[in-house]
């Protein structure tokens, strides 16, 4: 062989080795580009998500979207009492103003005191009880005035009105559902402004607003136009667990609940 042709196939082997190296470089590049495009998308996609759930988390109960349940089949629930409050505790209390609330708020207003019962019944589950002219709490005489058709004749749990300042977690009410159901919650309205000043109670955040309300005869919320906002969850047969209401003790209202079998 010539040394030009010796020469001529040594050019071609090093243009060959280049052009392989040129490629393995592009091919390189061309990697470390997606790799970098993919890291850059799932991180925004990442970063998006958390957004959503911050917002949804920052947003209160009583403004996420309202739930249609078909309320026009309600049927009650069966829901038993395990246990109320634990009466020998010494619950912290929310303190609003100067004075401090009582553990068993007692109003000093005389027209209320019509409204005392001599007996104190306590916490109390009533099967069928949500009707009008029943009694939401086992501590005030109060009757329901309005009742909306759908839950009519569904299971009560009656509450106590004077414990309606207490913040404390140790405080909870217990009880049990034979199957899965819907709880519903009745909340003065004038508590959403108490929440907002003072923090909400974590276990309702659980719950999603329904668009309905309830009324008493309670001559104070009726005077300034106040009602109770139903709100909903479901949960599975077992265990429930309702939490304190920290509440202003001079203007809000204990809430109670109510128990349908969720469809």
């Amino acid at each position: 062989m010539s040394y030009l042709q010796t020469r001529r196939s040594r050019d071609e082997y090093h243009s060959s080795a280049m052009r392989e190296q040129l490629i393995g470089c592009f091919r390189y590049f061309l990697l470390i580009t997606f790799a970098v495009a993919m890291a850059s998308c799932a991180t925004e996609s990442k970063t998006n998500i958390v957004d959503v759930l911050a917002q949804e988390k920052d947003t209160p109960f009583w403004l996420t979207p309202k739930v249609d349940l078909g309320l026009n089949s309600l049927s009650p629930a069966v829901v038993k009492l395990v246990r109320g409050p634990e009466s020998f505790r010494k619950f912290a209390l929310l303190q609003t103003g100067v004075n401090a609330p009582s553990s068993n708020y007692v109003p000093s207003n005389p027209s209320l005191e019509p409204f005392i019962p001599s007996e104190d019944t306590g916490y109390l589950v009533v099967d069928s009880g949500l009707k009008e002219g029943a009694q939401p709490y086992g501590d005030r005489k109060y009757k329901f005035k309005t009742l909306d058709t759908p839950f009519a004749g569904l299971t009560l749990l009656q509450t106590k009105m004077g414990h309606k300042a207490t913040v404390d977690g140790r405080y909870s009410i217990v009880l049990s559902a034979a199957k899965p159901s819907y709880v519903f919650v009745a909340i003065d309205d004038r508590a959403l402004d108490t929440y907002k000043k003072h923090g909400t109670p974590a276990w309702l955040e659980e719950f999603m607003p329904t668009g309905h309300k309830l009324a008493t005869d309670d001559p104070i919320m009726n005077r300034v136009g106040a009602s109770y906002l139903v709100f909903v969850k479901q949960v599975a047969a077992g265990r429930i667990v309702l939490g304190p209401p920290c509440m202003d003790a001079d203007y809000n209202a204990m809430y109670f609940a109510f128990f349908a079998q969720a469809q």
